[in-house]
C-alpha cells in the first residue's frame, strides 16, 4: 500500500518534506536536487508515484517520495575509477605496446 502524505500539505504550498529532512537522505544539496529532478522526470514520462498525494506536482511528489526512503540518491562513482576503465577499455596495454613497436620498426624503415 502506498503511503499516504497528503495530510502533510496545504493549500498553500509544500510544508512536507521539510528540507533539512531531505537534505539527510543525500550527501549534498546538489545531489539531492539531481535526484529529485530525475525522479520528477520519471513521473511526467508515465511511471507512477510510489506515494498516495493528491498534488499533481511532479516535484513535490519526488521530494515525497525521498523523504519516505522509496527514492534514494545515487551516490556519484569517483571519477578516478571511471577513467580507470574507460582508459582500460580505450587503451588496453598490449595495444599500445604494440603499436609504439610498429612506429620503431617504421622509423629503422626510414
Amino acid at each position: 500500500m502506498k503511503p499516504n502524505i497528503t495530510d502533510n500539505y496545504t493549500s498553500k504550498g509544500m510544508r512536507y518534506p521539510a528540507i533539512n529532512d531531505l537534505i539527510s537522505k543525500a550527501s549534498n544539496k546538489y545531489e539531492l536536487v539531481l535526484a529529485t529532478a530525475k525522479r520528477a522526470r520519471e513521473i511526467i514520462d508515465g511511471d507512477e508515484p510510489l506515494v498516495k498525494i493528491t498534488i499533481d506536482n511532479p516535484v513535490s511528489i519526488a521530494t515525497a517520495e525521498i523523504a519516505q526512503d522509496l527514492v534514494r540518491p545515487v551516490q556519484p562513482v569517483e571519477t578516478s575509477e571511471v577513467d580507470d576503465v574507460f582508459e582500460d577499455a580505450v587503451f588496453p596495454e598490449d595495444d599500445l605496446f604494440s603499436e609504439a613497436e610498429t612506429t620503431a620498426d617504421m622509423a629503422e624503415d626510414l
